[in-house]
This record gives C-alpha cells, sequence and structure tokens, in this order.
C-alpha cells in the first residue's frame, strides 16, 4: 500500500525536509478520496500532489493534519480497537482512594494506547468515575479486550475483584446489518491525523 508515495518520500535529496499535508478529505459511502501534498518542511515549496483512496474507512480524526506520513498496515492502536475481540468488565470492591484509582487507570490507559483513544471512550458513561468506583461494584467498561485486560490488572492491584466478561468478536457495519469483522485494518498517519481503513491506493497528481 502507498508504494509510490512512500518511494518518493524517501529519495534520499528529500528525506530530511518533506512536510505532507492533508489538503483535504471527500468522503464517498465507506471510502473517502484524500488529497495530499509533499511540500519543503519550511512549507514555502510544494514538490508533489497526491490522491489517496481510503477503502472501507472504519476511523478517522482530522486534527493537525501535517507532518511525517506513516503507514501502518496492521498492528497500529487505531486499528486494534476495532479488530479485537471485545469483552465487558466488571467489579467488586472499593479501591483505598478513588481518585488515585481513575489516575492509575488513565495512566495505564496512555501507556497501552497513547493518546489516540480518548480515555472514557469504552468506559461506563452512565455516572462519573470516581462515583462508581467508590460505589463499590458495577460495569466498568465495555471494548476491545487489550485494553479492558490493562484496566483489569489496574484494578487488581487495587486489591479489587475484577471480572472479564466472556469475550465476542468485533463487528462492523456492512450491508445494512453488523457482521462480525472480516478485515484486517491498515492506519493512515499524518502527523496527527489518522485514517484506518481497509486498503489505501496513491495516485500522483
Amino acid at each position: 500500500m502507498l508504494e509510490g508515495l512512500h518511494a518518493f518520500l524517501q529519495q534520499p535529496d528529500l528525506i530530511e525536509d518533506t512536510f505532507v499535508r492533508l489538503e483535504s478529505i471527500e468522503f464517498k459511502g465507506d471510502d473517502g478520496l484524500l488529497a495530499i501534498s509533499v511540500l519543503d518542511y519550511g512549507g514555502q515549496e510544494t514538490w508533489s500532489r497526491w490522491t489517496v483512496t481510503a477503502r472501507g474507512i472504519r476511523d478517522y480524526c482530522i486534527r493537525d493534519a501535517g507532518g511525517d506520513l506513516s503507514l501502518f498496515e496492521s498492528g497500529h492502536v487505531l486499528a486494534l480497537q476495532h479488530t479485537d475481540r471485545c469483552q465487558g468488565l466488571s467489579f467488586r470492591g472499593m479501591p483505598r482512594s478513588a481518585p488515585e484509582c481513575v489516575g492509575r487507570l488513565m495512566a495505564a490507559h496512555i501507556r497501552a494506547v497513547g493518546d489516540w483513544i480518548p480515555f472514557r471512550r469504552y468506559l461506563n458513561t452512565l455516572c462519573d468515575l470516581e462515583q462508581l468506583l467508590a460505589g463499590g461494584f458495577g460495569q466498568l467498561a465495555d471494548g476491545p479486550s487489550f485494553l479492558m485486560k490493562a484496566y483489569a490488572d489496574v484494578l487488581r492491584q487495587e486489591g479489587i475483584a475484577a471480572r472479564l466478561l466472556a469475550d465476542r468478536p468485533a463487528k462492523c457495519w456492512m450491508g445494512r446489518q453488523w457482521v462480525e469483522n472480516p478485515f484486517v485494518l491498515a492506519t493512515l498517519l499524518i502527523g496527527d491525523a489518522y485514517v484506518v481503513g481497509v486498503d489505501f491506493e496513491e495516485r500522483r497528481a
């Protein structure tokens, strides 16, 4: 994927001084058309323009869409959250300090996914997290297994009984229904912007 664009960016006379900018994104169903410019690091001179077709988009965020370009064909946490098996996490027991427990959960979250995934994305949103923990029991979260296990480890270190519920396959919306996700997803990063999809194909403009 994106072999031509990567080859252009790896040219010896460009590799140290390139700046990639996402100029626009146009959505067509589950696909997207990305307009990308390659500029000198100062952003004064445009060296090339590219159109990238992103097929089967599952997630995206357009923020600070300029800097280095990277493509992860598998394994990035932004994709893993959509492909990993899912499960709920319940608990019983009270932490010594609910605010400190929240801090430890947040630290575990950052170790697992950095700042790519918001801390509260998979947490129980029916009540405040500190109040939930202080209540002594309930469902803490529901989401990708790798993240639920990280949260469960924190609870157990706090002396709280953590129970991971039976896992289930990740699903995606296809053909007007939810189906078990059949894809390995790739992640395209441009600066702090990202697009997660099934496939990426480039064409030089």
